[in-house]
């Protein structure tokens, strides 16, 4: 019943607010958000919170390369001939093989330059995010983006470092991408009283942790995890399950308070990240 309602409510929407095929694309969205979902068009997500504004912004603007995927972490299943508002689409069904990532399933217009539905669902086949153009298909006219050159590619398990902001304070920011799933990272000090306060109700711990406490959320479509180390709160948000981003963490965290406690050079956090792996790609489609 509710996903014969939710395809009435598309063709609905289509009916009553036609101007928008014209104007900009009409996206209907739904995404996980914590024990329940949230289900929304761009048109109206002003009215939405500032995060589901930035994700109705940004999703299916891209256009979609799959020789820019990771695809030796992936079982592909390729299906020709969809059809999709009058017109033939394929569909790209990208199962991962190990669950160090999720499934992303993409309608793709035939010439490749436009994404019209994409579902990601987590290692337990819940549904995280959802989204699909109910418009009619514009060409974006964006150029196929570059290849990063072998010394630019820092990988964690097939996932390639985009980027790093580090900042004065000794917060950080990265970005993580295998060309499907992605993650950030962020870190930020903790103030010194936070500190104080968790060191009294940890006085049995014997490291240098502030606390051990995490957090796991899903927030609109994403996994989000926090941990606290060596005196700054880490944050993952990305398509990846808890486990391997609260590895990220204690593969950023350990090895930079190592070289820290060290007298050696001190290098950036994207150089202790593993170089396993070859290629990458240098943009990803995913939320």
């Amino acid at each position: 019943m509710m996903r014969l309602f939710l395809t009435l409510l598309f063709f609905c929407a289509v009916a009553v607010f036609p101007y928008l095929s014209y104007s900009e694309d009409l996206i209907f969205y739904r995404m996980a958000h914590n024990e329940g979902t949230v289900s929304f068009f761009n048109f109206n997500a002003p009215l939405a919170h500032p995060m589901m504004r930035e994700i109705a912004l940004r999703t299916l603007r891209k256009p979609f390369y799959p020789d820019l995927v990771e695809s030796e972490y992936y079982q592909l299943s390729i299906t020709r001939g969809v059809l999709w508002q009058g017109a033939k689409v394929v569909q790209y069904d990208y199962a991962p093989l190990s669950a160090d990532r999720f499934r992303h399933v993409l309608w793709v217009t035939e010439d490749m330059d436009s994404v019209v539905k994409l579902e990601i669902y987590d290692n337990d086949n819940k549904l995280l995010y959802h989204a699909v153009r109910l418009s009619q298909h514009r060409a974006s006219g964006n150029p196929v983006p570059v290849r990063n050159s072998s010394e630019q590619r820092k990988h964690y398990f097939g996932f390639t470092n985009q980027y790093t902001d580090n900042f004065l304070d000794g917060g950080m920011r990265m970005l993580f991408s295998d060309g499907l799933n992605r993650f950030s990272l962020f870190r930020a000090p903790v103030p010194e009283k936070a500190q104080s306060a968790a060191a009294m109700k940890t006085q049995d711990e014997t490291d240098n942790k502030t606390s051990s406490k995490t957090e796991n959320l899903i927030v609109y479509g994403n996994y989000v995890y926090n941990e606290n180390r060596n005196g700054f709160r880490y944050t993952v948000v990305g398509t990846i399950p808890f486990e391997n981003m609260a590895e990220m963490i204690a593969i950023i965290a350990d090895r930079e308070n190592t070289v820290k406690n060290s007298a050696a050079p001190e290098d950036t956090a994207q150089d202790n990240v593993s170089d396993k792996d070859a290629d990458s790609s240098s943009d990803d489609i995913s939320h």
